[in-house]
């Protein structure tokens, strides 16, 4: 056992006054972040804290305010080891955002997976996390904040009720019950339980939910939910964002002079089982204090943190997914306001922003889930059926070819000609060319000038029956198909499908197909322009917004948010459908 005894050094103290030394430094913190403490006075002040809350008094410097690395070197540590690290940042603004999400209209329960490789340290960061509300570690093993996947899909729908207006930390995916995943993650943003019976017959009661989500596996959710035989898609990554742990990234970029990884996170650890919950109750009282302004002003500041953070090309899901990101920001940016971190607004933003961009080189792009599958079973299809697919070279070789028993389409090889003449009998596959070619050469950053395409002829039964197989139903994949990349649509005869051109074997120009085109560089071409970066003096901009006020109607330009005339009631939905709540600003305040 320690002895419990006052003591000068905060790494020799006992577990009882240990906490004592974090708070001493945690005020004298806060008092330069507000400016309220010349750097020079900071000796005398320690002195005088050290007497009247343990009893003891310093020999010298060395004894008091130099005796932390993170004091020699800077200042602000010790509530939170986020500076450096802007993952643990991010996730600590999405814990404060999760108390404000009252403010919120229509807001969609779900949030943020992060995984990665094994022993990276995910679930320190994920227990660090929860200590804004609770005591560091699993709630299994030694009582503390975070929860486990590990529960059926019933006890969760509890679990969900229990944190209600704060945030649910759940470890380890793999743990999940194995087929419900993806009905668990739509049950998440239902909001309630299911209506059942009792033995009686008489309904039960339902309970109903709104919170935020931060999970931790080695797996990604879409990983786990096709593994699980589930049909992944698009509703399941907007409410349940995978954020990854690249392999050639670390999770703590920042380890505060710690010598290695173990021991930065056994500081965590030390730290976060004697020092935990002061920051949520801290967070709770200034927005008690402050709840006239978060009931008119949240959705507006929501709304302008979405446009600082706003790609150039944005869909749908995408969108939804910005959503989530900028309101975990608005509540970081609070956390700062309210002095309750030692961060800047900057900060907040920054670390916001990385993670956006992460999960841009995560979904490959921001155009969304559904269009990555799209494309992925395009090229799938054309690689996989190669052999089938009769190149123009080929073609004298047709006597040979005709006893196949299965031809998926032919192909031909078009180089970009100087002058602009391809030589092709279809006057709309060439137009679209033209223009390709110019898009590419202008939007190459290199120097590299587009010089072939692959033009396929593909055979209609063939290509609607390799979508239909894969979950997608080959008419809503087309529009995808056409948009930027590739060419189906004859304008002229409005219809997708043509026949062979005049070029293919007679006998074979009876069969209907589809025209793709592939410039030789598609994969290149597809790593989309969108990587984020801070706007110019964006602290000022921050500041500038978290103390303004709106009274007139506000609308977002995300295409999702739907705004009345009292700017009560906007929404959080699918589709930008224009589902609202009815909920007034008193409503809110209560």
């Amino acid at each position: 056992l320690n002895t419990v005894k006052p003591s000068l050094i905060r790494t020799e103290a006992d577990e009882f006054t240990y906490t004592t030394h974090i708070m001493i430094r945690y005020s004298i913190e806060k008092m330069l972040l507000n400016q309220n403490l010349p750097i020079a006075s900071i000796p005398n002040v320690w002195k005088t804290m050290y007497e009247s809350t343990l009893g003891v008094t310093p020999k010298n410097h060395a004894e008091g305010c130099l005796q932390d690395v993170h004091w020699s070197s800077g200042f602000g540590y010790f509530p939170t080891y986020a500076i450096g690290n802007y993952r643990l940042m991010f996730c600590l603004s999405l814990a404060f955002s999760s108390m404000i999400i009252g403010f919120y209209p229509g807001y969609e329960t779900g949030g943020f997976h992060l995984y990665g490789a094994s022993s990276v340290g995910k679930t320190t960061l994920l227990s660090a996390v929860g200590t804004v509300f609770g005591q560091y570690g699993l709630r299994c093993e030694i009582a503390g904040y975070v929860e486990s996947w590990n529960n059926t899909k019933n006890n969760l729908e509890n679990v969900l009720y229990n944190f209600t207006d704060s945030l649910l930390c759940l470890d380890e995916l793999s743990l999940a019950e194995k087929g419900n995943l993806a009905s668990t993650i739509y049950m998440f943003s239902s909001g309630r339980t299911k209506g059942r019976m009792n033995e009686k017959y008489d309904s039960e009661n339902i309970n109903s939910w709104r919170l935020s989500i931060l999970s931790t596996g080695e797996k990604s959710i879409l990983a786990k939910v096709l593994e699980d035989g589930e049909n992944g898609n698009a509703g399941i990554l907007v409410r349940m964002v995978d954020l990854p742990i690249f392999a050639n990234s670390a999770l703590f970029e920042d380890l505060h002079g710690y010598p290695n990884l173990s021991s930065f996170a056994s500081a965590i650890d030390f730290n976060g089982r004697i020092s935990y919950g002061n920051a949520g109750v801290e967070f709770i009282e200034n927005m008690m204090r402050n709840v006239d302004d978060l009931a008119s002003n949240t959705v507006y500041r929501v709304s302008e943190i979405f446009k600082l953070l706003k790609p150039k090309e944005i869909d749908n899901q995408f969108s939804r997914i910005l959503q989530r990101v900028s309101l975990a920001v608005y509540g970081g940016l609070l956390a700062v306001k309210y002095n309750i971190v030692p961060w800047t607004y900057t900060d907040v933003f920054d670390s916001a922003r990385r993670c956006v961009n992460d999960i841009i080189n995560n979904m490959e792009g921001v155009r969304g889930f559904e269009y990555r599958k799209v494309i992925n079973v395009l090229l799938g299809f054309i690689s996989s059926h190669i052999r089938d697919i009769i190149s123009y070279d080929n073609l004298h070789k047709y006597e040979e070819i005709t006893y196949r028993s299965e031809i998926y389409g032919f192909c031909k090889f078009v180089p970009v000609p100087d002058d602009g003449d391809f030589n092709i009998d279809d006057s709309l596959l060439v137009e679209w060319m033209r223009k390709r070619v110019v898009y590419y050469n202008s939007k190459s950053s290199n120097g590299r000038k587009l010089n072939q395409f692959f033009i396929y002829y593909l055979v209609k039964e063939k290509f609607e029956k390799c979508f239909n197989n894969a979950g997608i139903e080959y008419k809503l994949a087309l529009p995808y198909l056409k948009e930027k990349f590739i060419i189906f649509y004859n304008e002229k005869e409005k219809r997708y499908s043509a026949k062979f051109p005049r070029w293919v074997p007679l006998g074979l120009d009876h069969k209907p197909c589809y025209i793709i085109a592939l410039n030789s560089d598609f994969e290149e071409d597809e790593k989309e322009d969108n990587i984020l970066s801070n706007p110019v003096d964006l602290e000022n901009i921050l500041s500038k917004l978290l103390n303004s006020s709106i009274n007139k109607e506000v609308k977002a330009d995300d295409g999702n948010f739907h705004d009345d005339k009292n700017n009560n009631n906007v929404a959080f939905h699918d589709n930008g459908t224009d589902d609202t709540e009815d909920v007034s600003t008193d409503n809110r305040k209560n």
